[in-house]
């Protein structure tokens, strides 16, 4: 808003300037509409010129999502496993109290009677020594680590 004052005074100014100049004559009424005539054209040119700085400003970002394919997309394979079932029965991990805190381990006792623990890795195998007994097992983590998943 200031702006736009300040461009037309400023162009009046100038437009107005030779006229204060030079003493007034009365015969001389076509120079005078000539002089309001480009003043005139001056105060329009600095409005515009105004105006289309304020329109610089770049117009609000909008999003447009992407179109959906026009035909369905196929669902992707199921994957396949090369190796055999690895999976143990998350029915046998169990949490056992020992000296140092709780501690999870698939049973031993329960995997025979689930699956042929034969195919488990034997580093995994540990003992916890719980409450009064010793308990054989295998490290949930380890199994998980050699790509073995509970179920």
């Amino acid at each position: 808003m200031f702006r736009t004052i300040a461009a037309a005074t400023l162009s009046a100014a100038v437009a107005f300037s030779p006229m204060a100049a030079t003493p007034v004559q009365a015969d001389n009424s076509r120079d005078l509409v000539a002089i309001l005539a480009g003043a005139a054209t001056l105060i329009i040119i600095g409005a515009a010129v105004s105006r289309d700085r304020r329109s610089k400003t770049p117009p609000p970002a909008v999003h447009v999502p992407p179109k959906p394919p026009a035909y369905p997309r196929p669902s992707p394979p199921n994957p396949v496993y090369p190796h055999h079932n690895k999976t143990v029965d998350s029915r046998c991990l169990r949490s056992v109290q020992t000296r140092s805190g709780w501690q999870n381990l698939f049973l031993r006792s329960c995997l025979q009677r689930t699956m042929n623990i034969s195919r488990l890795p034997g580093q995994c195998s540990t003992r916890v020594h719980g409450k009064g007994n010793g308990l054989e097992g295998y490290d949930p983590r380890c199994l998980r680590n050699h790509g073995w998943r509970q179920v």
